[in-house]
């Protein structure tokens, strides 16, 4: 069916109405003029064609966005032929929603002592750095809405004329950030931000004996904590000698460089 009228007057809602707002005026009015509802009433079989008609339209993310932004060419006009889409991937530049991220690996520097690097021993230090909020999942909130700006696309497509020229662009939804979604609250653990400060974390190791100065270290597992079930990073530590003072040598260190 055809809709001759605006179909959010239709629906009795605007064009900023929310993609939720619409489903609920929708689902009313659907409700009111069903055919199980009103059998045998002709009229009201062409009102709830109508109400789906323009449903159809509104609630479908790109048909909303044609009739909102009618291109000067006329209805589905693509100047690059139909079924090809050059800005199909600029919609959303945000990581696909949920899906599971691997934490950050942690790379660190550490000096120790001429004998720790030939002899070996257990070493200790802290490190501080930011972890991704694991009640948020690093998002800030955990009630979100869809943004009404983009209809959750995360972008929105430009269509400019110039002279005879049609053009089409895409940039990203600055209300949402690329996301398709805003959020409604915000999360008390991290007040917000998405991350938590973990500061000065005690991690011990084992230095073998004769560990050459600048070699790594790795940690598997131990560095930032993942997203959405995500895996844990690792954590590197260069190990360097640190540089001896030779007044304030051990009696175990000036043996060592007796034997060098």
């Amino acid at each position: 069916m055809i809709v001759s009228r605006n179909p959010y007057e239709i629906l009795g809602v605007t064009r900023e109405s929310s993609p939720d707002e619409i489903k609920k005026s929708y689902r009313k009015l659907a409700l009111k003029y069903h055919p199980d509802k009103n059998p045998d009433d002709a009229e009201a079989l062409e009102k709830f064609k109508e109400i789906s008609a323009a449903y159809e339209i509104v609630s479908d993310p790109i048909k909303r966005r044609e009739y909102d932004n009618p291109s000067p060419f006329g209805a589905g006009f693509n100047p690059f032929g139909a079924g090809f889409n050059p800005f199909g991937n600029m919609k959303r530049q945000a990581p696909p929603k949920n899906q599971p991220q691997r934490g950050r690996d942690l790379t660190f520097k550490m000096e120790v002592s001429l004998a720790t690097l030939i002899l070996g021993g257990e070493e200790t230090f802290n490190i501080s750095y930011d972890n991704p909020c694991q009640e948020c999942n690093a998002k800030g909130a955990t009630e979100f809405e869809t943004c009404t700006t983009c209809n959750g696309e995360g972008g929105i497509l430009h269509h400019t004329r110039q002279g005879n020229m049609f053009t089409t662009s895409s940039t990203t939804c600055m209300d949402c950030k690329g996301k398709g979604d805003r959020a409604t609250d915000k999360c008390k653990a991290c007040d917000g931000s998405g991350v938590i400060q973990i500061n000065e974390r005690d991690i011990t190791f084992e230095i073998e004996p004769n560990t050459a100065h600048g070699h790594v270290h790795v940690m598997r597992g131990e560095g930032g904590l993942g997203i959405n079930g995500g895996p844990p990073g690792d954590v590197a530590i260069q190990i360097n000698m640190r540089q001896p003072n030779v007044e304030k040598l051990t009696k175990k260190e000036k043996e060592l460089l007796k034997k060098l």
